[in-house]
């Protein structure tokens, strides 16, 4: 993975370093989404075309905005690196590694949504991470950089001490939500247990899985876990679209909050989820399910951690050090 980053991190290094010309913002917005109920205010975003109209509001009315949906966050990391993607989603995991070794060339823009992530699992013998053998299999969006991996690291290490947080890393296995759904369903695969996200853990529950580890225990409360990206370049030379992405975002949740039925039909039809809309509503309203807002909470732990097992060589104090000045308006003294 290092030797195949190291090329777009040094274009990503000459980019950031380049000295800008002024020109006219872009015509053309990419952005990408991830499965799952937390992404849900970037499904709203889409479907009610929220940036568009924020654009046309901020005299950018032929603004263009492509859609693309990916199952983990290394290959948004790719394509945020390439120049080939705009905004990315995904796990703070995996951008605070971006946002050590480009030295800042990406920063956050809004955290996605709160809410707990959960290990399940079908298998019987399993009632804590202590009970997994060599040959036990976890799914997971991404190995050692998403944030179950990451939340799994932490669990590892406060049960087995820190030098052995990667003990089970050789246990993980890349995997989409739905696909690993399908596979814990099916009963006939060697992964029988998948660290989850809303709303596949409350699915993976009604289907016979046990909760093995619930998030909100290894955090010591509710927290954030994704969040929304984007290189400063982009930002820099794109002012107003950058404006109009963050209200846009900041609709989409006020949406969410004041009509849940709509959002909720948002999400059914985008998704193809097998859920009822009731059922999507009333995971909306439990805030032990998921919520959204979007000031970061409690994501420093994650960089914090990080940082400790050496895997960062600098880490945020705050995060505001790690996000665009942009976001502060939107946050609640």
């Amino acid at each position: 993975m290092k030797k195949l980053l190291s090329p777009l991190l040094a274009l990503a290094l000459a980019a950031a370093v380049a000295p800008s010309v002024a020109r006219a913002e872009t015509q053309e917005v990419r952005v990408a989404e991830q499965f799952g109920l937390v992404y849900l205010p970037l499904t709203v975003m889409r479907d009610r075309k929220l940036l568009e109209k924020r654009a046309a509001e901020a005299g950018l009315k032929d603004l263009q905005v492509k859609w693309s949906r990916f199952s983990g966050s290394a290959q948004m990391t790719d394509a945020i690196l390439s120049g080939s993607l705009d905004f990315a989603s995904g796990a703070y995991a995996n951008f605070s590694v971006l946002w050590d070794k480009t030295h800042g060339a990406v920063k956050g823009v809004t955290q996605v949504g709160i809410g707990p992530v959960w290990l399940m699992s079908v298998d019987p013998r399993i009632k804590s991470i202590k009970d997994y053998g060599p040959k036990d299999r976890i799914a997971l969006p991404a190995v050692k950089v998403s944030t179950q991996a990451l939340i799994l690291q932490m669990q590892a290490a406060r049960d087995f001490g820190l030098d052995s947080y990667a003990r089970l890393d050789a246990n993980t296995v890349a995997m989409g939500h739905p696909d690993a759904v399908a596979m814990l369903s099916s009963g006939k695969t060697e992964v029988k247990s998948h660290f989850s996200a809303p709303p596949y853990q409350a699915m993976e529950l009604k289907n016979g899985a046990h909760k093995v580890l619930d998030s909100y225990d290894v955090f010591g409360g509710p927290h954030g876990s994704s969040i929304v990206f984007a290189p400063v370049k982009f930002h820099d030379a794109n002012p107003k679209t950058f404006k109009a992405f963050v209200q846009a975002y900041n609709d989409a949740i006020e949406l969410i909050n004041t009509r849940p039925a709509e959002a909720a039909e948002i999400y059914k039809r985008t998704s193809n989820d097998k859920e009822s809309i009731e059922e999507i509503v009333r995971q909306l309203k439990d805030p032990q399910v998921v919520s959204f807002k979007m000031e970061p909470l409690n994501l420093t732990k994650i960089s914090d951690f990080m940082y400790a097992t050496k895997r960062l060589q600098a880490k945020p104090a705050r995060w505001q050090d790690v996000f665009f000045p942009e976001l502060q308006d939107y946050v609640k003294e």
